[in-house]
């Protein structure tokens, strides 16, 4: 499997780490999880908008 480079812009990082601060959530899990939810969103085919 080939490694795939994953850049998040600062603002966004910073969000996802307030809002798992917020929510009680270890910040690192909820980065990963979001990074994996995109990739995962990546991997499915899209709905037509025919």
């Amino acid at each position: 499997m080939e490694a795939t480079d994953i850049r998040i812009p600062p603002e966004i990082f910073a969000l996802l780490e307030a809002t798992a601060i917020a929510n009680g959530y270890n910040s690192e899990e909820v980065v990963l999880a979001a990074i994996e939810a995109f990739l995962q969103s990546d991997r499915e085919p899209h709905a037509s908008a025919d």
